[in-house]
């Protein structure tokens, strides 16, 4: 176990260092405009967001705190993502991570998209070997019988990732999307959240 989680963070490093790589010729496409076409993204700001989406398994919900400065942002994230489970199998998946980022970032006056990934701590409940299953009555025609497996708890370390996308209109708030994802030995998981943003976002 030490070893696979030893190669799958070394993996995952490489993946995160390369992100400035792929963007920087965004950067250079930047460079090349006015200065006062620049002077938006060049300034500080802090936001955060917060939203509900559907997520590999399920349901999710996540929020996210960052703080941008020129072209780099840097984000803390969590995440929350539940199996739909109304009649079995029991029990329900859950996968939760929290996780600080590193990423870029370009932004107009009217919005923003960017792109992160780093490392965090990832945990939930997944399902083990098949035990038997539960009888839970019958309801008209049909009888309710629930699928039980072994309950298996997981703590370890994971790759968080993401893609933010929002629209600005207000200097204070702003709505959009975030195309997120996790890398992890136990329980890798993506989603897509429809979130609410509030901050200092021009």
């Amino acid at each position: 176990m030490k070893r696979n989680i030893i190669s799958f963070l070394s993996v995952g490093t490489a993946l995160i260092l390369l992100i400035p790589h792929c963007l920087m010729s965004q950067d250079i496409k930047n460079n090349t405009k006015p200065v006062s076409q620049n002077k938006i993204s060049n300034s500080a700001h802090n936001w955060i967001n917060g939203g509900i989406g559907v997520c590999s398994f399920g349901l999710s919900s996540g929020a996210n705190f960052s703080h941008q400065s020129g072209k780099k942002v840097i984000s803390v994230r969590a995440t929350y993502n539940e199996e739909l489970n109304i009649f079995g199998p029991s029990p329900s998946e859950k996968a939760w991570d929290v996780g600080v980022m590193y990423g870029r970032i370009t932004k107009s006056k009217y919005g923003f998209a960017s792109i992160s990934a780093g490392l965090g701590l990832v945990g939930g409940v997944k399902r083990g070997r098949y035990l038997d299953d539960d009888y839970q009555g019958r309801y008209g025609w049909f009888a309710i019988v629930i699928d039980r497996y072994e309950k298996i708890d997981f703590l370890t370390l994971g790759i968080p990732a993401e893609i933010q996308a929002f629209w600005t209109p207000f200097s204070k708030l702003g709505i959009g999307v975030t195309l997120y994802g996790n890398l992890n030995p136990e329980k890798s998981f993506a989603g897509l959240l429809v979130s609410i943003q509030i901050g200092d976002l021009r």
